[in-house]
């Protein structure tokens, strides 16, 4: 499959106006798949707007945490957990390349 990019522009009644080179490409390959990429901020922000709206009294609570609760939560929370696994540790002292005092 070859990838092509350009620019489009859409009719007043939202029809996307293909240039003329690609047409030729499309006529004579018949078969594409469109991705199409719309540079509007407002739509691309839209979901997370809605989804902070309608969360916003239930986070209030987390707004101000204390960077010492953060850290307990780091500490305790069980996320870093993976990082006492032996197999986790994969560099040695032998891997660096500069040493630093």
């Amino acid at each position: 499959m070859q990838a092509y990019e350009f620019n489009i522009q859409a009719s007043e009644k939202g029809e996307l106006l293909i240039p003329l080179e690609i047409q030729k490409i499309l006529q004579a390959q018949r078969k594409a798949r469109m991705i199409l990429l719309v540079d509007d901020d407002e739509w691309n922000h839209l979901p997370n707007l809605v989804f902070k709206a309608e969360h916003a009294d239930k986070n209030a609570a987390y707004d101000d945490l204390p960077a010492g609760e953060i850290a307990k939560l780091a500490e305790h929370g069980g996320a870093f957990d993976f990082l006492a696994d032996p197999d986790e540790d994969i560099y040695s002292d032998e891997d660096l390349k500069v040493r630093y005092r």
